[in-house]
């Protein structure tokens, strides 16, 4: 929308990352995101800080970010000469904000890449705004399908969330409303309705593996680790097998179940 317009053209007129003077400074900028990467760097020659910057270019349209040579704000989060990275999580006016200390090299492509694979959330509501970030980030794609008004939903998305807290790593997890998409749905291969629905979608590799059963903790996390360990067996929208009489011939008819095996 126009306010988005405005706040995107606003942001390429400002010097980014954010000079932040001090300490003050380094508080509001946390405080006031949800996700925010600070760089401290006294030493304003510090290899590293060139890197931090042009790190903090690549991410000028999504994430806000900051750099304070403060030497008081540098002792208080125990960056040396060399400077340190910090991601900050905003956990909420009563809680202190969850800390993430880059430990990798300093360059420019490996703090670039750091940045994006901390930026997202355990869980995000998916819509076109995100959904190419989703793309870039390259991890396998958990898709719940939910209906907003059912409580089967909300407990579904809390038992998939705990589950998907432990392999972060491994997994993007995103929920949709299933009732208002019913055709990325079925595209999944799940059942519009038979909501609340879970999917993982592999992306680029045009695999799918829906879950079947009950959304239960330790039954979600079975299914999980299956996936790991490359138990399962992916997932196709396809018509049915064609009976042995239909196979005979010089056309094959061939189905989405059948095609890897024929193909």
């Amino acid at each position: 929308d126009s306010g988005n317009l405005v706040g995107w053209a606003e942001r390429q007129l400002l010097p980014f990352p954010e000079d932040l003077a001090d300490e003050d400074d380094v508080l509001d900028m946390i405080a006031a995101q949800d996700f925010s990467v600070i760089g401290f760097f006294s030493d304003t020659k510090a290899k590293g800080i060139k890197a931090f910057k042009a790190a903090a270019e690549d991410h000028r349209d999504e994430i806000r970010m900051g750099v304070c040579s403060d030497a008081g704000a540098a002792n208080k989060y125990k960056a040396g000469k060399k400077g340190k990275i910090i991601a900050f999580i905003n956990m909420g006016p009563s809680e202190p904000p969850e800390q993430i200390v880059y430990a990798g090299d300093m360059t420019h492509s490996a703090i670039t890449a750091w940045v994006l694979q901390n930026s997202f959330p355990l869980v995000d509501e998916l819509n076109a705004r995100n959904f190419p970030r989703y793309v870039r980030r390259g991890l396998p794609l958990l898709w719940l399908f939910v209906n907003p008004n059912d409580k089967k939903s909300g407990t579904a998305l809390q038992a998939v969330s705990k589950v998907v807290n432990d392999h972060r790593d491994k997994f993007s997890f995103v929920f949709l409303d299933g009732v208002q998409n019913p055709t990325q749905v079925r595209r999944m291969g799940c059942k519009p309705n038979k909501l609340p629905q879970l999917a993982l979608d592999m992306l680029t590799k045009n695999k799918q593996y829906v879950y079947k059963d009950i959304f239960d903790e330790e039954d979600l996390r079975d299914w999980v680790l299956d996936y790991l360990d490359g138990k399962l067996k992916p997932d196709f929208r396809s018509a049915p097998l064609p009976s042995a009489d239909e196979m005979h011939g010089y056309v094959m008819p061939v189905v989405g179940t059948s095609f890897t095996k024929l193909v």
